[in-house]
């Protein structure tokens, strides 16, 4: 093939994959694939995403969504009737597939408008657990005449300027009756929600210190116990911590993470605790 420059008409077959679900019986994968297209001929090239699924019997990728916003997180329900994901760009930000065949739909029905930053799948697959905050309609913002910023961080890359209005909070939202609730909310941002084995309580990442703007390379785990709607403090050390997991039993809790309070190169390592609240 004779070599030639890129070209803007290249950046058409571009695909870009992201993290994958495998389906409980192990015999298809879920993943979003990002790619960028024109509408109509002479318009803006413009990025879109959706769900795409690999059969392993049939040894075929197929599209499996199909929307006009960004389409990300596929997360498979563990009884395997349900394929969640989330989307961007539209009034629905949590939408459900049936895995034996269907359209998809949105989780339920309300006129407020939402943002979801991650959500997890109960180990029963009865409920959603989602960190999530409420989104100012365009009628609450052209009230305002200025902006009051009280936080550093106050815009991003792809977020927009005032992103901090108000905190992501902790919600549950009920499979089979379409209600969605709020379980805990603080003046902290509540993320990462992830169930226990036994369904009894939430583990969620927060950075509570002082003034988090000033500390972003600190977080720490929490367990929300839903009985008692109490909340305990996991971890102590100052650093970043992600990808918890659960041992099977419960009683243990992996994660990875660094510890210090310098911003600098540093090596992030798998970290094993107690899943049990620590003496603060």
């Amino acid at each position: 093939m004779k070599k030639r420059t890129l070209e803007i008409k290249d950046l058409e077959d571009l695909k870009f994959v992201g993290l994958p679900e495998l389906e409980p019986n192990g015999k298809r994968i879920f993943y979003p694939v990002k790619e960028i297209y024109r509408k109509e001929e002479g318009e803006d090239l413009q990025y879109k995403s959706d769900i795409w699924c690999y059969d392993f019997d049939r040894k075929k990728s197929f599209r499996f969504s199909n929307s006009s916003g960004f389409a990300r997180n596929p997360k498979v329900s563990g009884n395997g009737k349900y394929l969640a994901y989330l989307l961007s760009g539209e009034d629905c930000p949590l939408r459900l597939i049936p895995l034996c065949g269907g359209e998809s739909s949105c989780a339920w029905d309300d006129d407020e408008k939402y943002s979801i930053s991650s959500f997890s799948w109960s180990p029963d697959s009865k409920f959603i657990a989602l960190a999530m905050k409420k989104a100012r309609t365009e009628k609450e913002k052209k009230k305002k005449s200025f902006e009051y910023i009280e936080n550093l961080y106050y815009k991003a890359d792809g977020g927009g300027v005032f992103t901090s209005d108000g905190k992501f909070e902790l919600w549950m939202y009920n499979v089979e009756t379409k209600d969605v609730e709020k379980i805990f909310s603080d003046r902290f941002n509540n993320l990462s929600p992830v169930w226990s084995p036994d369904g009894k309580k939430l583990l969620f990442s927060s950075n509570k210190v002082k003034n988090p703007d000033y500390n972003l390379e600190n977080n720490d785990f929490y367990l929300y116990d839903i009985k008692k709607k109490s909340v305990k403090k996991i971890t102590n050390e100052y650093g970043s911590k992600s990808n918890p997991s659960f041992s099977l039993n419960g009683k243990y809790l992996a994660y990875i993470g660094n510890e210090g309070s310098k911003i600098e190169v540093k090596h992030r390592n798998v970290h094993l605790t107690l899943a049990q609240p620590t003496e603060n």
